[in-house]
């Protein structure tokens, strides 16, 4: 069913040359939100800016409670789908006040981005399809483009609409407007102005104190600036969905045409592809057989190391089934048939190349099993290790997708996030040093490496610090292992008060308590 806007609301890039389009009525909840996301756009810059913790878990605890007012001041109520979608945002976030940084920060904040969106879209009813499936793709592109900078300019449409009849206080925002426009060019060259001359740098830095006494009220004005566009954006994100613009100009429909249209590739093309892939993962099985499934017995090759065994071919056989799924998914979407054909020839193939691809996967994982048993876990090994455990899933799903139709789609993505949110709970650093240092207390590792423990976050403290209480000061090894555990804790955690990289925007609960342990350990009494 076709979806139409509000009568008072305007499309910006609708023409119609007949009616002149009449100006947008913002009602007070609209009015109330741009100035909010000012505020908003401000806090973004400052709770974000520095290390990822307490902050962003409050970011967005602001941000998803602003736009749930809003969506009820609107009509919008929230139903259990939009409810478990807020819920698996609310957890993202809070995983930051949890734990420390790890190098899964990144991919877990552009998660948590994608997840307000399509709560958005799905608490709006915007979303292209009511089920997880592949219109994904669309609602995205819909969400991450389209719906904000379609609307990007309501944000100030609505402050100047609350300041109707004042003309001040009109030029005042289309001042701020010009200082947004400018800010880059205004940026850069108080840089290069401030790095030729240190007096014009230090009077920049302490103009802050002569305005606000104790406040460097300078980064305030940055942080407001840059504020804006985020503003904007947010405001344009929120009101579009509520209104259902933009987000029409990339339709269900539009998917589906598209879909068809690409399907351009002869089936014998793609089925002569397809066979020989087959055919090479067929003759590779064959002929390393031997050596190719010692892994599964957990026995070592003649003349193998256990590094040098589990390293060969590890990596390569993880980019083959990668490669694989791209493949897979070029040959299904560009194959010529109908809109709901699925040749028996097509499902044969991928049922074949899933299968082989499996094995493949299953073979990896038992060398890195191997590995791991020899050498003990880290970053590196972890990761690879969900992300096989992801594949498999994937190629399973795909297998059983070829004997049996259902919405694939949707086993996909639900099974990616729920792999995804085990990942992001799992304490990974903190179990990898539990782990290792469990099995070198136990005697089933030989070599603790303490400079892996060291790279590790604030999550392998508490665990470094349990060895570090079982070491004795008899046996002059242990006395040395005990006082490099010991530098280990403190250099990770200094106490000095006022170094500044403490504070509530970067707080989490394993950094307090890591710190709480480097305290402990730095008392007269620990030395004794």
């Amino acid at each position: 069913m076709e979806k139409k806007a509000p009568e008072n609301v305007s499309d910006p890039f609708r023409i119609d040359k007949n009616e002149p389009s009449s100006p947008f009525k913002f009602s007070s909840s609209e009015i109330v939100l741009a100035w909010v996301m000012l505020a908003i756009g401000f806090l973004y810059w400052n709770l974000l800016l520095e290390a990822w913790g307490f902050g962003l878990t409050l970011f967005t605890l602001i941000i998803s409670g602003v736009t749930l007012i809003f969506l009820n001041k609107s009509g919008f109520r929230q139903t259990c789908r939009s409810w478990f979608w807020l819920a698996v945002l609310l957890l993202c976030a809070l995983s930051f006040s949890i734990f420390a940084a790890t190098l899964l920060n990144f991919v877990k904040f552009l998660f948590l981005n994608a997840v307000f969106m399509y709560w958005l879209s799905v608490s709006t009813g915007r979303n292209l399809n009511d089920d997880l499936s592949a219109y994904l793709i669309g609602d995205a592109f819909n969400q991450i483009f389209i719906v904000p900078f379609s609307n990007f300019l309501y944000c100030f449409k609505g402050l100047k609409a609350s300041l109707s009849g004042r003309k001040n206080s009109k030029n005042v925002l289309y001042l701020l407007l010009g200082m947004v426009i400018f800010f880059p060019f205004i940026a850069a060259v108080l840089k290069l102005l401030m790095a030729a001359d240190s007096a014009f740098a230090q009077f920049i830095w302490h103009l802050g104190d002569v305005i606000v006494p104790g406040s460097n009220i300078i980064d305030y004005i940055f942080q407001f600036l840059l504020g804006i566009p985020v503003a904007f954006y947010l405001y344009g994100l929120i009101f579009g969905n509520v209104h259902d613009l933009g987000e029409g100009r990339f339709k269900r429909e539009t998917l589906e045409r598209a879909a068809l249209n690409i399907r351009i590739a002869p089936q014998l093309t793609i089925y002569s592809a397809l066979t020989v892939f087959n055919v090479i993962y067929i003759l590779y099985t064959v002929f390393q057989s031997t050596y190719f499934f010692s892994s599964l017995t957990g026995s070592l090759p003649d003349s193998f190391t256990y590094a040098e065994y589990a390293r060969k071919g590890f990596f390569e056989l993880c980019a083959v089934a990668s490669i694989n799924l791209a493949v897979m998914l070029i040959a299904y979407v560009f194959i010529k048939r109908g809109s709901h054909e699925e040749p028996k020839a097509l499902r044969v193939q991928l049922l074949c190349l899933s299968l082989l691809t499996i094995l493949l996967i299953i073979t990896a994982g038992s060398k890195m099993i191997m590995y791991i048993n020899f050498y003990g876990l880290t970053p590196m090994r972890t990761y690879t290790s969900w992300f096989m455990a992801l594949l498999f899933f994937v190629f399973t799903v795909i297998l059983i997708r070829q004997l049996k139709k259902f919405n694939a789609s949707k086993w996909l993505a639900s099974g990616a996030l729920a792999l995804f949110m085990l990942l992001t709970f799992s304490n990974a650093d903190g179990f990898i040093a539990h782990y290792n240092i469990e099995r070198y207390k136990s005697g089933t590792l030989n070599r603790l490496d303490l400079d892996m423990l060291g790279s590790l976050s604030d999550a392998a403290i508490p665990h470094i610090y349990a060895l570090y209480q079982d070491m004795g000061q008899s046996d002059p090894d242990d006395r040395m292992l005990k006082a490099r555990l010991k530098n280990l804790i403190v250099v990770k955690n200094p106490l000095e008060e006022g170094n500044g990289i403490y504070n509530y925007r970067n707080f989490n609960w394993q950094k307090y308590n890591a710190r709480e342990i480097s305290r402990e350990i730095q008392k007269p009494a620990a030395y004794l």
